[in-house]
């Protein structure tokens, strides 16, 4: 399960939104909503994309909270 709250803490540090970075994975913004929210999961290349993106060094942290 995503870590929501520390995944979107990151998204404000970096000062993106939650639109640009869906369009920068290459997702739209309802299914990042999605995602975020834990409705979905991320896929691999979704989570290597963001690490990328957001400077994530711990992605474990993130995206396999308990």
């Amino acid at each position: 399960m995503t870590d929501t709250k520390k995944l979107k803490a990151i998204l404000v540090e970096n000062g993106m939104t939650q639109k640009q970075i869906a369009e920068k994975i290459g997702i739209s913004s309802t299914s990042f909503n999605y995602k975020i929210s834990n409705k979905r999961p991320f896929n691999s290349d979704e989570m290597f994309r963001l690490c990328d993106i957001l400077h994530i060094k711990e992605p474990r942290n993130i995206f396999f909270a308990n």
